[in-house]
């Protein structure tokens, strides 16, 4: 217990997560570690803690006893009055966030959008998000411009990233789509400049919008395993070189690949691939990559 306490004295949340296969947090830890976290405004730590008490200790903790907990985490999220289950811009000051899955007892099922420029000052500070499992959307522009945002987990029960909705974070390096994402929509990554790795699921299924991932400079790959289309410019100016396709069939639209330099499409054997641009300098290969 004493090295559950010092994890929540000295906010590292990573070890504490770091330590939960060795399944020593028992129901008897609960209190005390709860009361320590909401005291020492370990927002990150107590929303965890409230999470793993649902899962694991829900018949032996109820959510009303945890010392005032309800209240702090009511001060982090409050609910949008547009849409029911939608929260708003995160209050706090955490540089790790981790999002919760109820505020006020009542679950949360996604993101609410911020107006383009007027994103809270204090997400300049949020270098990791992290959403659980049974939000399905995110809104317009709610994470563009965090300058200093590296990670972001996704959980698989998103369906919906809203436009823009991490442009122009400057530092994120790799994201990982989740499997029931319908579409990757306009502006979405745009201006992610050191954005590398991008994995579709291979589920994906949708469209790639405008400008989706235009002037994402370090990515250079990206694979698709179903059939798509793509809108105008999704990749321009960015680094891309080799982009694949594996469905059975493939869609094209309005030169997604302006101002990329060398590119290269490659195909499997029977896939179709439909151009509906005016360009024909670029090359089309039906060989399999590894």
């Amino acid at each position: 217990a004493d090295i559950l306490m010092t994890c929540v004295e000295e906010d590292r949340l990573d070890v504490l997560t770091a330590l939960e296969p060795l399944k020593i947090l028992k129901a008897e830890h609960m209190d005390k570690l709860c009361s320590a976290a909401v005291k020492l405004e370990r927002i990150q730590i107590a929303a965890w803690l409230m999470e793993y008490r649902q899962v694991h200790f829900a018949e032996a903790l109820q959510a009303k006893e945890m010392l005032g907990l309800d209240d702090k985490l009511a001060a982090a999220w409050k609910f949008t009055k547009k849409k029911d289950g939608i929260i708003g811009a995160y209050m706090g000051e955490d540089s790790y966030v981790v999002f919760p899955r109820e505020v006020d007892g009542k679950q949360v099922l996604g993101i609410g959008g911020v107006v383009p420029g007027k994103l809270p000052d204090n997400y300049q500070e949020i270098e990791a998000i992290e959403i659980p499992e049974g939000y399905l959307s995110i809104g317009q522009y709610a994470f563009s411009g965090c300058a200093k945002l590296k990670k972001v987990i996704l959980p698989d029960s998103i369906r919906e990233i809203g436009k823009g909705a991490f442009a122009n974070c400057t530092a994120l390096e790799s994201i990982r789509m989740p499997a029931s994402l319908k579409n990757i929509n306009t502006l979405t990554f745009k201006n992610c400049t050191v954005l590398k790795e991008v994995e579709i699921h291979n589920s994906f299924d949708g469209f790639i919008g405008k400008e989706a991932f235009a002037n994402c400079q370090a990515l250079e790959r990206i694979d698709v395993q179903m059939c798509t289309a793509m809108d105008q410019w999704a990749f321009t100016d960015s680094g891309l070189k080799v982009f694949i396709a594996h469905g059975d069939a493939y869609c094209v639209n309005n030169n997604p690949f302006r101002r990329c330099r060398g590119y290269t499409i490659y195909a499997n054997p029977g896939t179709t691939i439909y151009r509906h641009y005016k360009s024909k300098s670029r090359p089309i290969s039906e060989a399999p990559v590894k």
